[in-house]
């Protein structure tokens, strides 16, 4: 009887952080099927604050990372290509954009693995456009497929004329619809009886968490028992950020009640400390906090850009308010805060739609039977 091997997936990434692309990397690699897939990660960058890599290594993956001394492209290129030929990969598949131009180069280099780029946040992003040319036509055009987490960035690809046959969306997933157990990590640093509006993410620009400063202002003034949070850890890219939101809070007039609490591990304990969440995004592609959030049965304010719109129902699951609109954020908020009827009524219609088309189950069936199918395509 013939025994078939696994199928031999190499993942390239930028770094393993608590970031939304590194956790959906975690969840879709803890759940898919080791039986059928043999999966081995390759970080690029060590991480500033916890690293995923001892959580990947538990659930079977193989986690390698470019040693620091190994620095510039071409030695970068050269390790490698040294370790893609040990492995010899069915398929490679970067779930950094920045590096599917390795994929591009080192892949052709080491074998016939089938080429898998990943854009997971929209090409407008103005960091994009600072790479040159080059650089920039092998993350777009060097692999021979793209996996986006949502349409509007399908549409971006088709404006750098992208085949649509080529792209494949994935949407992100959400491990866990209970009610975690996980203790709130700032006891004791709050007021036990104070009520939460929170934004989690990481300090970059197109967050804009200066807006959600601005737009907290009418809100505490009105709601004596509420206190804005805002969680999230710096970047080296936006080292400006951190001073911005700083700056921004001390303008406020609220430092006591308008608190940054920087890195936090055990977000899931946040979230369901939370009364309601908020996200002003300039753009995004799909923010796997949001989906946190509505899984913990959160209402959700969210600015109305990219895939955001794909997974709250304005009016319905969430509000959804016009990107840099401060008015409207502070309005959406003091609607929640105001009925608590319709927090419960819209945190529980998202909780449903994260519930029915979220799952991680799901999202690595998708996953499996794409890979499964470029691999019956290349061998007709």
């Amino acid at each position: 009887m013939t025994v078939l091997r696994p199928v031999k997936i190499v993942y390239f990434i930028g770094q393993l952080g608590l970031g939304g692309s590194e956790r959906q990397l975690y969840l879709l690699l803890k759940h898919i099927d080791k039986r059928r897939f043999e999966c081995h990660v390759i970080v690029f960058n060590p991480s500033r604050y916890y690293s995923l890599d001892k959580d990947l290594q538990k659930t079977g993956v193989e986690v390698h990372a470019i040693p620091p001394a190994v620095k510039g492209i071409p030695k970068r290129v050269l390790w490698l290509y040294k370790l893609l030929c040990s492995i010899r990969p069915d398929i490679i598949h970067s779930w950094s954009v920045h590096d599917n131009a390795y994929a591009a180069v080192v892949g052709r280099m080491s074998g016939r693995a089938i080429l898998i780029g990943s854009e997971r946040i929209s090409l407008r992003d103005p960091d994009f456009h600072t790479l040159g040319r080059i650089y920039r036509w092998l993350i777009i055009h060097g692999v021979q497929k793209h996996v986006v987490n949502t349409e509007s960035i399908a549409k971006e690809l088709g404006e750098f004329h992208v085949r649509q046959e080529d792209i494949f969306t994935l949407p992100n997933c959400v491990e866990s619809f209970c009610k975690s157990e996980a203790p709130f990590p700032l006891q004791g640093i709050l007021p036990d009886n104070c009520r939460i509006v929170g934004m989690v993410a990481n300090l970059r620009r197109q967050k804009n968490y200066p807006l959600f400063i601005r737009a907290m202002i009418p809100v505490l003034e009105k709601f004596p028992d509420v206190i804005g949070l805002l969680v999230g850890q710096p970047v080296p890219s936006d080292p400006e950020v951190p001073d911005q939101v700083l700056q921004a809070i001390e303008q406020s007039g609220y430092r006591e009640r308008l608190r940054w609490v920087g890195f936090q591990k055990e977000i899931s304990g946040i979230l369901n400390r939370l009364s309601v969440f908020c996200l002003t995004s300039t753009w995004e592609g799909t923010p796997n906090v949001v989906l946190e959030a509505m899984a913990a049965g959160l209402p959700v304010v969210a600015t109305k850009v990219d895939g955001v719109v794909k997974i709250i129902q304005d009016g319905v699951s969430g509000k959804l308010v016009e990107p840099g609109n401060v008015e409207q954020v502070s309005n959406a908020l003091c609607e929640f805060l105001s009925d608590e009827a319709l927090s419960r009524r819209m945190g529980k219609k998202g909780k449903a739609f994260v519930r029915k088309n979220m799952s991680c189950s799901g999202i690595v069936r998708m996953l499996t039977d794409y890979y499964l199918g470029l691999l019956e395509e290349r061998s007709v």
